[in-house]
């Protein structure tokens, strides 16, 4: 008789091998997905501050800007955000009040993959919020932002 020589894996290999590749996704995707927010909120962030920068020189240049022209340009800055930043947040502005030149920026996450978000005053001050309602809620008051956002 003659033993042939068989060459290959057993279903048990394959099953167990499928079973460990299935709980390392489990365990390294939500990882990954939070990897790729921090990287976002960075460029978020640093575009907030480019913005905030740029509404800083403009009132510098023009100290008789009426509170109207500067907000037309701001609508401009805040419009031309970064289109890494764009795809993945939208950048506005919010007055808690109409006569002040307090304000902040915010950058609101606009996909279903991305949760955080930020906050930037006129002072320079950046807050990283848990959620899009909080830094929403923040910014109706010109109080510190509450215990959902935390300073960065």
């Amino acid at each position: 008789m003659q033993q042939r020589n068989q060459q290959g894996f057993t279903l048990a290999e394959v099953m167990i091998a499928i079973a460990i590749l299935g709980i390392l996704s489990v365990i390294a995707v939500p990882s990954y997905l939070a990897y790729v927010e921090r990287g976002h909120l960075a460029n978020a962030r640093a575009e907030l501050l480019k913005i905030n920068m740029q509404i800083k020189t403009e009132r510098v240049k023009n100290p008789k800007l009426t509170q109207a022209d500067l907000d037309t340009k701001i609508k401009n800055f805040t419009g031309a955000a970064d289109k890494t930043v764009s795809d993945h947040y939208e950048i506005s502005l919010a007055r808690p009040d109409k006569n002040s030149t307090f304000y902040y920026l915010l950058a609101l996450p606009t996909n279903e993959q991305h949760t955080k978000a930020l906050l930037v005053d006129s002072a320079g001050s950046t807050y990283q919020c848990s959620n899009k309602k909080a830094a929403e809620d923040a910014a109706k008051e010109r109080a510190t932002p509450g215990s959902d956002c935390k300073k960065v």
